[in-house]
């Protein structure tokens, strides 16, 4: 795949993530973006991006489940235009995470479970804007979960 088709590929789903607070996009939206805007093959294209920058995808009959979620990884948010701030907001999410998962002591049968976490806090501890830019927790949030660094149990 050529190097631009794969931006042009990522840089699509990663603005429909920030356009819709953290909703990662469903294979049929991009699919008709990518068609109406760029003239890409979406199931094609889609099939070569690699792994390590998108999650992997269900497929029904060699198509890409319709309604499936595109869901970037951290490497392929990173590789997108304007992603800075969602990418520091992760790092320092995880080393927060990090220090706090070192003081935590689980519950009898939870073990190896990290340490509960809220949105409120998460944002209060990185000092993140939750009146005037709501979103920024949310993407944060729908990160941690596509790196599979939060569980419902840990996020509540």
């Amino acid at each position: 795949m050529r190097s631009k088709t794969l931006q042009t590929i990522l840089q699509a789903i990663y603005q429909w993530f920030r356009a819709h607070d953290g909703e990662w996009p469903d294979f049929d939206t991009i699919e008709r973006w990518l068609d109406r805007n760029r003239q890409i093959d979406a199931v094609q294209a889609i099939k070569q991006v690699p792994h390590e920058l998108l999650k992997p995808l269900r497929y029904i009959d060699g198509r890409p489940e319709p309604g499936g979620k595109l869901i970037l990884t951290a490497e392929g948010v990173a590789r997108c235009v304007a992603s800075d701030d969602d990418i520091r907001n992760l790092e320092r999410a995880l080393q927060w995470m990090a220090q706090e998962s070192r003081d935590y002591d689980p519950p009898p049968g939870r073990a190896g479970s990290g340490a509960p976490i809220t949105p409120r806090q998460l944002a209060n501890e990185l000092h993140l804007p939750l009146i005037s830019e709501p979103s920024s927790i949310q993407r944060l949030i729908a990160l941690l979960r596509a790196e599979d660094l939060v569980s419902s149990y840990e996020y509540s």
